[in-house]
């Protein structure tokens, strides 16, 4: 026999025989009592009595630092649920979407009341004593893109808004909002559309012209459906025509706060400054533009105070849009801009900016001090 293979065989059944004696004296009397008596060897090292600073150390800190990234990311993730608890504004109404898209005149006339009312509740005391009984009327002429704070031959205050410039600020949320999510370029579209720039908008708005109607609505395959429909643009184009028709509202209601109109408050019936630039202002309009940029800071004041969610967005989208029928460059705006009934889009859009700004560094605390000279 191999003396190799002949190895393997006694170590193979020396094993083999020792495990059978270890399973007997296991189960034997004699090494129970044994095995109850026997302590175990200690085997470890003297140095090992004396543990290790540095390793104690690193592990010690290796520990809190994964304690702490553990807490930070806990608290990121709470941090991050509570941000999106606090911008999810809940559910889209999809009905209502679907009537600013369609620029409904019934649901615009609604959603400016209510956003009227909001408006009266945040001003002082007194003015909305005297202005809570203005009336607040609609202008049903078609194509007609106006608002206005005015007095009646008897005397009476009105603040009036045309249900053109309410169809007109629908489409620009709408276009504005499916800009901002699908990069598109619908805004600029419908500005051209409108304005009569490009030859699909001159024929169109030259029919409109022709028929007494100037073209306000796009057709409608303007916004493709899926874009239409997406949550995020509706719950957008929604916010900003609630802040483009606050702007507006406010605005007018500034005039009436500001006694430009000479018909609401403690001034009705006296000779004020604001009569006389009334006067100056029907023959040189020039005079009537700080009353305006006075009222433009009032009412973006008054917007962003009604509601901590509105900002500029939305007044800046109407001065844009008043700023592409002008088709004046900056240059020539500032020669004509005396001409005219209100200042030019890019003298006004610098002062509902500056205004905002000021509004959420001080928190709404300050109210502006613009001195309403030269008036309407």
């Amino acid at each position: 026999m191999n003396p190799i293979k002949r190895h393997r065989r006694h170590w193979l059944h020396f094993v083999l025989r020792g495990g059978l004696l270890l399973a007997v004296t296991a189960t034997s009397p004699s090494c129970k009592k044994d095995s109850e008596s026997w302590t175990p060897i200690d085997v470890s090292s003297p140095h090992d009595d004396k543990p290790n600073k540095r390793t104690s150390k690193k592990r010690s800190s290796k520990r809190s630092n994964t304690n702490k990234r553990s807490k930070t990311k806990k608290h990121s993730k709470k941090s991050k649920h509570r941000k999106k608890n606090k911008r999810s504004k809940g559910p889209v109404n999809h009905e209502q979407a679907a009537l600013i898209e369609r620029s409904d005149v019934k649901h615009l006339e609604e959603r400016a009341r209510a956003i009227h009312a909001k408006l009266l509740a945040v001003l002082p005391t007194g003015d909305r004593h005297n202005l809570s009984t203005v009336p607040f009327i609609f202008d049903p002429r078609p194509g007609m893109v106006n608002a206005f704070a005015a007095c009646t031959r008897r005397g009476k205050a009105v603040i009036s808004i045309s249900h053109g410039i309410m169809q007109v600020q629908a489409q620009l949320a709408r276009a504005q909002a499916v800009d901002k999510y699908f990069k598109t370029q619908k805004f600029k579209a419908y500005l051209n559309l409108v304005t009569g720039k490009g030859t699909a908008g001159i024929g169109d708005l030259l029919r409109g012209h022709r028929r007494g109607r100037p073209r306000l609505l796009p057709n409608k395959g303007f916004i493709s459906s899926k874009h239409e429909h997406d949550e995020k643009k509706r719950r957008l184009q929604a916010q900003l025509l609630d802040e483009g028709l606050a702007f507006v509202i406010a605005h007018e209601l500034a005039h009436h706060r500001l006694s430009h109109t000479g018909c609401v408050g403690k001034d009705r019936g006296k000779l004020t400054t604001s009569d006389f630039g009334r006067l100056l202002s029907r023959k040189v309009p020039g005079f009537n533009q700080p009353n305006e940029l006075a009222a433009d800071v009032y009412g973006i004041h008054n917007t962003m105070a009604a509601d901590h969610q509105w900002k500029e967005a939305g007044a800046m989208l109407l001065l844009r849009f008043f700023k592409a029928r002008t088709k004046l460059s900056l240059k020539d705006s500032v020669k004509f801009t005396f001409e005219r009934t209100h200042p030019h889009p890019d003298v006004r859009i610098p002062v509902v900016k500056d205004t905002a700004f000021a509004f959420r560094l001080t928190g709404g605390r300050v109210l502006p001090t613009l001195p309403a000279v030269a008036l309407e």
